[in-house]
């Protein structure tokens, strides 16, 4: 392995948490081995890479990490170093000083998926990272085995987590995603290689699939409402175009009535559901969608700790009709502030 960067930080926080970023980086990079010197025993450490909207994550405690060594990231693919990337390490002493060396190997893999140049790591960490982006090329999965297939032992130690499909809104594009699925593991079988089970989930980013919420329902096992593209498709605003940026509105009541009814209808079924994006980490919101009936968010690890303390400090049983009154305002955005409980 080559050394390819290095990192130097500090525990400035009483809470002991490390958050290491990457914004500075000139360009992506695979990484292989990481090596951390300094006086800690126990930690764990936490990988966490952002792309389109999902998170992809590796764990490691103590237990799998030798601190003063170049540890063996993973033995299966290559983990990207991106500016979007954030390392978080928990348990270290106030003001303790680390030196995280991360080392590649001479040759980094990456694949030509539909049309574009995409390192191997940039899908979901489970069993089947192709289904998507090999929809339009059936031939590469003889790909598949060579970058993501896992023994029993290296599938534990992945901690393999469910799935979530973006961007599906028809009930031909659903039966199609769910048909490549089947035949990746009928090929895995085949080849006796271990895999799954997972549980296989659905993105609510696009209007049409949250007013259609059974037909999702019936096919997967949870739904994950991705709040930044949801808002953007429902109000027909481009974030990235400042002319209609100020329109961008995650209290628009329609905004507002789709989340509401994919936690309604996913709780009635008795399936899990998320919010991701900006919504599940701003903390002005969080009593809202505790209101709605969400118990469970995703974000940037940055906004842990602020949306946790809210979520303490939040007696559920009130929030429940004081969310309704907001749903019914005309001006959600003002029945907040008023702070009407």
């Amino acid at each position: 392995m080559k050394l390819e960067y290095k990192k130097q930080v500090e525990c400035k926080s009483q809470t002991g948490i490390v958050t290491v970023t990457f914004e500075d980086i000139e360009q992506d990079f695979l990484v292989s081995g990481l090596k951390i010197n300094g006086s800690l025993r126990r930690f764990n450490l936490n990988f966490a890479n952002y792309y389109d909207g999902n998170c992809f994550e590796i764990k490691f405690d103590e237990n799998r990490f030798k601190v003063g060594e170049i540890n063996e990231i993973n033995q299966i693919i290559n983990v990207p170093i991106t500016k979007k990337t954030v390392i978080t390490i928990d348990s270290v002493p106030f003001g303790e000083k680390l030196e995280l060396l991360f080392y590649c190997k001479e040759q980094n893999i990456s694949y030509e998926l539909s049309g574009g140049h995409v390192p191997a790591h940039s899908v979901n960490r489970s069993i089947q990272p192709f289904f998507m982006v090999f929809a339009d090329k059936p031939s590469n999965y003889n790909k598949v085995p060579t970058v993501r297939h896992a023994t029993e032992e290296e599938a534990h130690l992945l901690k393999i987590d469910p799935a979530s499909l973006p961007m599906l809104a028809h009930a031909s594009e659903i039966h199609q995603t769910l048909a490549h699925i089947a035949q990746a593991r009928a090929m895995l079988d085949k080849r006796g290689l271990a895999h799954g089970p997972v549980q296989i989930g659905a993105m609510i980013e696009i209007p049409a699939a949250a007013l259609t919420l059974r037909l999702f329902l019936k096919h997967f096992d949870f739904l994950s409402i991705g709040t930044n593209d949801l808002i953007q498709y429902t109000l027909a605003i481009d974030r990235a175009d400042e002319s209609v940026a100020h329109l961008y509105d995650p209290l628009h009541p329609a905004v507002l009535q789709l989340v509401a009814a994919t936690i309604a209808e996913c709780r009635k079924q008795g399936k899990g559901v998320s919010v991701c994006g900006e919504m599940a980490g701003d903390v002005m919101l969080t009593r809202l969608l505790l209101g709605l009936g969400l118990r469970s968010f995703s974000m940037h690890p940055a906004q842990i700790l602020a949306v946790k303390q809210e979520i303490l400090r939040s007696d559920t049983t009130r929030l429940a009709p004081w969310a309704q009154r907001v749903l019914a305002a005309e001006d959600p955005a003002l029945e907040i502030a008023s702070g009407g409980l």
